[in-house]
């Protein structure tokens, strides 16, 4: 009886050491059957052996650029084209401001007056110079002055008597005149009277008017006393 108990714990001690060695034969027996997958899921060399291609991603990232390339090109053409406009703009507006206005011109008409105060003569083709009468029947004598001196000037000029091609002032056309003679003393006689109203501040009177007047009839008339 006892060795039939030795012998069985002897069998049952030699079975778990003898089943040590055989969990490594089964493994090798599991892994080289085909029906079990071996590789991992994020296995690289799995991933690059796949061959199938994305057709979706590669369809739509050239479509994707085309369109970015399309809304620059329609942002540049939009922005050149209201530049261009802006420029036409402003080219209009120009010369707008500079073309004579019908208040501007009809400004022009009065005797312009150079740096010195004196009347400057209107050069050819200019507009006809007021009426001094106008200005004396509103009493504003030193202006019906100033438009009799400059419309005599404008009489020497259309009788060639002056080369008025240019602005001259009164001095100026004074100068270009005999001093002696009788349409000299009568433009003298003119620019001393529009002198003392610009020059001196003196308001002129019905007086002064007439003596202008009179100097211009000699100036139209050719000199003759």
């Amino acid at each position: 009886m006892t060795r039939v108990l030795l012998v069985c714990v002897i069998w049952w001690c030699a079975v778990p050491c003898a089943a040590q060695e055989d969990p490594r034969a089964l493994v090798r027996e599991i892994l080289s059957e085909s029906k079990y997958q071996t590789d991992l899921p994020g296995d690289s060399a799995s991933s690059k052996s796949d061959p199938r291609p994305n057709p979706g991603r590669r369809d739509r990232t050239p479509r994707l650029r085309g369109v970015r390339t399309t809304e620059g090109w329609n942002w540049i053409v939009f922005g050149v084209g209201a530049g261009v406009i802006g420029v036409l703009i402003l080219v209009a507006v120009l010369r707008q401001r500079g073309a004579p206005s019908p208040t501007r011109a009809a400004a022009g008409r009065v005797p312009p007056r150079d740096r010195a105060g004196t009347v400057t003569v209107d050069p050819p083709g200019a507009p006809a110079i007021p009426d001094a009468e106008e200005y004396a029947a509103r009493g504003e004598y030193g202006a019906a002055v100033r438009a009799l001196l400059a419309s005599a000037i404008v009489h020497l000029r259309d009788r060639g008597d002056v080369d008025a091609h240019t602005w001259l002032t009164g001095r100026e056309v004074l100068a270009l005149l005999e001093s002696g003679a009788a349409t000299g003393s009568a433009v003298r006689e003119l620019v001393t009277l529009v002198e003392r109203s610009l020059f001196a501040g003196l308001a002129l009177d019905p007086a002064d008017y007439d003596r202008a007047s009179a100097a211009h009839a000699v100036v139209t008339a050719g000199g003759a006393a």
